[in-house]
């Protein structure tokens, strides 16, 4: 029974630390992430998909590039295809894949994040749910359990015993000198 709690403890904590590392290392990097919260980008990005936006000069952004915005004022964020772009005015247009007609403004290259270099499907709701304060003490708690469940077994294991010395027995070995 041990044994299966080490290896379910071990493997959950292994998993917590790969997907931390899936949140922390592109952080580092300049990297953000975003989860796609609808449709408008299916065939290519779904809802509940993880994208991983990398900061790019606008000048660098090209037709037919998927990239994140700031839509509004309300700083909402869109991920959308480029469908022009517009070096003079500083403005591309774009298009979800799933929409019929163009978005009805164009974006400013002040307003572009980045462009999306790959997404990890349904992994956006996991990391929604991480960025909440109750995810937060939900991960915390979890990490916090294994590590005490892993101290318990780890204690838990036998330790031999300390062996005493031998004495030697009466008549064998050395004698000890005689005090005077």
């Amino acid at each position: 029974m041990k044994k299966i709690t080490s290896v379910i403890s071990t493997t959950i904590l292994v998993i917590l630390i790969a997907a931390a590392m899936f949140v922390a290392l592109p952080r580092l990097f300049g990297i953000k992430m975003y989860t796609v919260l609808s449709g408008s980008m299916e065939k290519t990005l779904s809802v509940g998909d993880l994208i991983y936006v990398v900061p790019t000069k606008p000048e660098l952004i090209q037709q037919g590039d998927v990239i994140s915005f700031v839509l509004n004022k309300d700083l909402v964020v869109a991920t959308h295809r480029v469908t022009a772009v517009d070096p003079i005015n500083g403005r591309f247009s774009t298009k979800g894949d799933a929409n019929e007609s163009p978005d009805a403004g164009t974006v400013l290259f002040g307003n572009v994040i980045g462009v999306e270099k790959f997404a990890i499907p349904k992994v956006g709701y996991l990391f929604n749910l991480i960025n909440t304060t109750a995810g937060r003490i939900i991960s915390i708690t979890i990490i916090v359990m294994l590590a005490v469940i892993s101290f318990v077994l780890s204690g838990s294991k036998k330790k031999p015993a300390a062996r005493e010395p031998k004495l030697p027995e009466h008549g064998s070995g050395p004698t000890p000198p005689d005090k005077e």
